[in-house]
């Protein structure tokens, strides 16, 4: 009798364990939390148990720190550079004379050949009289080194005509803006600066320039007579 109890006993102690053990094998099916090591900087990430046979689902959360966007500067931190203003112009050379300036030049001199009988016989000589081949050449080459000197950084509103010498006559030709005294296109002051060279009075005797206002600028005429041989 003692035996049968026992025995009975033990299998209601295995149909327990039994039930017990199937029960956990059902309940080790749900999902397991996981906590993963925590990395520098992120929060701690989470996985279900690889028992489950399921991908595991990790949520990342980066620091703020290292993943926000950085916000666009509204400022700066020093001032814009300033922007530049017009180069300045610094002196320059007279232009050679144009066409049109040159025929200026010539309705100018016919003009005030015909108010001064005396500049008109210089104009004539200028335009008809044969050069003097020892001296023409030379005095025209001497007058164009002078004027490049004195012209060549501070005549820029400026156009110069040609240079020509006769036996006895050289004249000189220009074309100025509006204002006979600007600084830029000053020919008197230019011809008074010629006249002071060394050689210039051992050659030229008279000085006449004349200043002709047509509407367009100033239109300027001078002539060198020659000083007659001794």
């Amino acid at each position: 009798m003692a035996k049968r109890s026992k025995a009975v006993v033990a299998l209601v102690l295995a149909l327990a364990a039994g039930i017990a053990y199937k029960h956990a094998l059902k309940s080790n099916t749900d999902p397991m939390p996981i906590l993963l090591p925590e990395s520098h900087g992120r929060a701690p990430l989470s996985a279900t148990s690889p028992l489950t046979r399921e991908p595991i689902a990790v949520a990342v959360n980066l620091d703020s720190s290292a993943t926000a966007k950085r916000p666009e500067q509204t400022g700066t931190s020093s001032a814009p550079a300033p922007t530049p203003g017009p180069k300045k112009k610094g002196p320059q050379a007279p232009s050679p004379m144009s066409e049109a300036s040159r025929q200026r030049v010539a309705t100018a001199s016919k003009q005030l050949a015909e108010q001064d009988p005396a500049l008109g016989d210089l104009v004539d000589l200028a335009a008809h009289e044969q050069p003097d081949p020892s001296w023409s050449p030379r005095i025209e080459t001497a007058l164009g080194a002078s004027l490049y000197q004195h012209t060549a950084q501070a005549a820029g509103g400026l156009e110069l005509g040609g240079i020509r010498c006769t036996a006895t006559v050289c004249q000189l030709s220009a074309i100025g803006g509006q204002a006979t005294d600007d600084p830029n296109a000053d020919w008197q002051r230019i011809v008074g600066e010629v006249m002071s060279e060394p050689w210039f009075a051992q050659q030229f005797d008279d000085v006449s320039t004349s200043v002709t206002h047509d509407g367009t600028g100033v239109v300027y005429l001078t002539h060198l007579v020659r000083k007659p041989a001794e």
